[in-house]
């Protein structure tokens, strides 16, 4: 699992799990994840994040974690 952040154009943070990721090269270094469309047909947040050229980071997660994300506020990218 990994956790992609992005910021959009308006400066709202962003953090979306993916399952679906791989490393293409180690140098340069390339990685590639799979983003579909929402369930209403539209981009998803990370997605038109990327398109903003804001940039991203992407944590590869190699354990489970001892928290869990916060229920107020969070909206969850995947239907």
């Amino acid at each position: 699992m990994s956790l992609v952040s992005t910021i959009s154009e308006d400066g709202v943070e962003n953090l979306a799990p993916f399952s679906w990721f791989n490393t293409v090269t180690n140098y340069p270094p390339v990685i590639s994840f799979a983003i579909n469309h929402n369930a209403m047909g539209s981009l998803k947040d990370t997605t038109a994040n990327l398109k903003n050229c804001q940039g991203f980071a992407v944590n590869i997660i190699s354990e489970a974690p001892p928290i869990s994300l916060p229920k107020k506020g969070y909206r969850d990218e995947e239907p």
